[in-house]
């Protein structure tokens, strides 16, 4: 049933819109079901102001690596949530290997397995996707690709200066 539900709402939203832009409201992105690792349905608060998504094993391993670095409420404490795409790996491996191995991260991350992530938030391969929202709304969408870009990221944050990538 919730299978169903998360496809209608990817459907609806990928009817209704492209991927986010610059003035959308962060509410499309709060009316996505997410699963946490024990398959529990979550949605995105509308209060972030931060999201950053990987789509491919290569971009979850670096930005999972760099967040399970991190104190335990390092997102919460940034208005961030990470989202992980998982929707292309087989469920057997999911269940076997990906969700046993994702018990084990010490930080608050969003799963979806359904296929229209990518209708919402924007995707280039091999790259993680940062939505930066500020009062509610897109400011920006920033692609990067290193340990060293996330890091950067979050230390113009916490300094309370401009945290988009340049």
């Amino acid at each position: 049933m919730m299978k169903v539900i998360s496809f209608l709402t990817v459907l609806g939203l990928s009817l209704s819109a492209a991927t986010f832009a610059t003035g959308d409201s962060v509410n499309r992105l709060s009316t996505i079901q997410f699963e946490d690792v024990n398959e529990k349905v979550i949605t995105i608060s509308k209060d972030t102001q931060i999201a950053i998504a990987a789509f491919e094993k290569d971009t979850n391993t670096l930005a999972s690596g760099f967040f399970n670095a991190q104190e335990k409420d390092f997102l919460t404490k940034n208005s961030a949530v990470y989202i992980t795409d998982i929707h292309k790996m087989p469920s057997i491996i999911s269940y076997l290997f990906a969700y046993p191995k994702m018990k084990k991260y010490i930080f608050p991350f969003y799963i979806y397995n359904q296929e229209g992530l990518e209708n919402t938030i924007a995707h280039q391969e091999e790259k993680i996707t940062v939505v930066f929202f500020e009062n509610g709304v897109v400011s920006e969408v920033k692609f990067i690709t290193t340990e060293d870009e996330l890091k950067t990221l979050f230390e113009k944050c916490a300094k309370g200066r401009d945290f988009k990538m340049k």
